[in-house]
């Protein structure tokens, strides 16, 4: 297997591993909005969960491709970069450990 193929079977699995317990336990589904939109709901419905960490995790191993709104959403630390951190912040939100992202514009001027 080659490097790239590791990483990516690497991330689905981390994703799966994220998303399937909340999925059977019912998942605690957490929001965030301001007048324009919402960070982090990457599937836009209304929450931020499991599964919008999961599609962040795929897009950021080009296992899928975000739309345009869908890649700003995901980039909720606002550094211009899709990735793990910021599945990071959305399953943080998801569970009320935390309750706004550091991205507070959206969408960014």
């Amino acid at each position: 297997m080659k490097q790239d193929q590791i990483k990516r079977l690497l991330a689905l699995l981390l994703a799966l591993a994220i998303y399937l317990p909340s999925t059977l336990i019912g998942g605690a589904a957490g929001s965030w909005a301001d007048d324009d939109g919402f960070y982090g709901d990457l599937d836009s419905n209304g929450a931020v969960n499991a599964s919008d960490a999961l599609l962040c995790l795929q897009a950021s191993v080009q296992l899928i491709t975000l739309t345009d709104e869908q890649a700003t959403a995901a980039d909720v630390d606002a550094n211009g970069i899709v990735n793990a951190v910021d599945a990071l912040w959305m399953l943080q939100m998801s569970v009320g450990l935390i309750s706004s992202f550091p991205a507070k514009d959206w969408p960014p001027q």
